[in-house]
């Protein structure tokens, strides 16, 4: 039951991954144990500890805290956990409804496109065929892309120490990062595959399975792991291993979930929660089911993540535009005039809590995120407000086209919903989070921000990417894309 069929677009035209070509993030941006996972050749002190994790998962302590509760949908939620269900519910939500990532057959023969029309041409007969699923960059460059993140992973790994390498990947999507990893190493590095250990924590019970299956011929050097990256500590020993963690995550921030305040005019902020929608509420979607309702300030991490949101030292709101130019007017106490056009901000709470569940499981790492700073076309003027949308697939005459949903009160797993990311925000968390949680000083703790296009310019084989008239999609699509990186050692 769609109701209002909202905003039909095609999707070549709505860009929530590749702005500068008039594409959209053609994006998304996700059995039983592999056996034999003993006797791992590492030959280094870890190796006990991936043992435990592997047992932890095959004895089911590991596994996605989303309920299939249907009837606790929009009654009473806060929006974090409305917004969950909506994307993650077993069966129900839309990770795991639908066939939401398009991996393609085999990788693209960029050397024989023309130019970046071409290019554009071929990602839409990609989109338009097949599955509902988006796609993704991980997907379109590969090979290439996962063998840039490999680059980076031993640019900062001490290759002559004989540690187990241990790589986390977060939200790994059909695994083609994982395998693109593996491959790579296996084939160019084997003596670093020798004693590297992959896994991936996955929410979505029908992806792991998919990761598990494609990833069946690195047999015991790869597992899923099903919880979310959440509370992932619960996931892994309590003791953490004694060498640096590589965490990656690509295109899982935008989906990780979030709450949503209100600001009044004395300044007084509200948290917010789902409830049916009643003949007496107001109708600003005619065809939505729930409302929201506005509520005292209390729950820890609404607050806590308010709280980090309003301290972004002020040397790093430079930008000022969108949210930051909201956070900076925070801080110098604008309030009403900031809220004279935005009384409303989406809190990336989810974005918080996975920070503290890395703090406590692996507080030694290195991570590497990227996801989009920032997004077209989204539901409303709140601050980091989401887009919501859906591949069309059924019907002929729409095929390919993108609906897009003017609310998040959505009916459980309709559609994907996605937030930009403000890296400088996430920044802020990252040090504040590793030093509360994770007990480090501010000198054991970095990050740093670069484009996407320079990350792999300073990582990738470019040749491979390279169009006829020597463009390079890698480097110039995804202008609205950052990667995040940080050690805490």
């Amino acid at each position: 039951d769609l109701g209002n069929p909202g905003i039909l677009r095609m999707a070549a035209h709505r860009p929530r991954m590749a702005a500068q070509w008039g594409l959209r993030r053609i994006s998304w941006r996700k059995g039983d144990v592999l056996k034999g996972v003993r006797g791992l050749r590492v030959g280094n002190k870890d190796r006990k500890w991936v043992d435990e994790v592997w047992d932890m998962s095959s004895s089911g302590k590991s596994s996605a805290p989303v309920s299939s509760d249907s009837s606790s949908y929009g009654n009473g939620q806060l929006v974090r956990d409305f917004v969950s269900m909506e994307l993650y519910a077993h069966e129900r939500g839309y990770f795991n409804a639908v066939e939401c990532i398009n991996t393609p057959a085999e990788p693209l023969k960029f050397r024989e496109m023309a130019g970046m029309e071409e290019y554009q041409i071929k990602l839409q007969e990609l989109y338009h065929d097949g599955i509902e699923g988006w796609l993704t960059p991980v997907e379109i460059f590969q090979p290439w892309y996962g063998q840039a993140i490999a680059n980076w992973i031993l640019e900062k790994q001490d290759t002559n120490k004989d540690d187990e390498i241990i790589i986390v990947e977060l939200g790994a999507g059909n695994g083609t990062l994982a395998i693109s990893v593996l491959d790579y190493l296996q084939e160019s590095h084997p003596e670093i595959y020798s004693k590297t250990s992959y896994m991936t924590v996955e929410i979505s019970p029908r992806l792991s399975e998919v990761q598990k299956l494609r990833l069946k011929t690195h047999g015991n050097k790869f597992n899923s792991i099903l919880a979310s990256a959440c509370n992932l500590d619960q996931s892994f020993p309590s003791k953490p291993p004694e060498v640096p963690v590589f965490i990656l995550g690509l295109e899982v921030l935008d989906n990780l979930t979030h709450d949503k305040i209100y600001i009044d005019e004395e300044g007084v902020a509200s948290q917010v929660r789902i409830y049916p929608r009643g003949p007496e509420d107001e109708e600003e979607v005619s065809f939505s089911r729930y409302t929201e309702k506005k509520e005292v300030l209390s729950d820890e991490y609404v607050m806590k993540a308010f709280e980090l949101f309003t301290s972004v030292p002020k040397e790093n709101t430079s930008r000022e535009e969108g949210w930051f130019s909201w956070s900076k007017r925070l801080t110098n106490g604008f309030l009403n005039d900031t809220f004279a056009n935005v009384d409303s901000a989406f809190l990336p709470t989810g974005s918080l809590m996975c920070l503290e569940a890395i703090a406590k499981a692996f507080p030694q790492h290195h991570m590497l995120l990227a996801d989009f700073d920032s997004l077209p076309d989204s539901i409303c003027e709140a601050a980091n407000s989401p887009v919501v949308a859906q591949k069309i697939v059924g019907k002929p005459s729409l095929r390919g086209s993108t609906r897009d949903f003017p609310t998040y009160l959505i009916s459980q797993g309709k559609a994907d919903i996605f937030f930009p990311t403000d890296f400088q925000l996430l920044s802020h968390m990252y040090k504040s989070t590793m030093m509360e949680i994770g007990g480090k000083n501010s000198s054991q703790c970095s990050s740093k921000v670069i484009s996407h296009g320079n990350f792999f310019q300073n990582y990738a084989a470019l040749e491979h990417t390279e169009l006829g008239n020597g463009d390079n999609p890698l480097l110039l699509d995804y202008p609205n894309m950052q990667v995040f990186t940080a050690s805490s050692e």
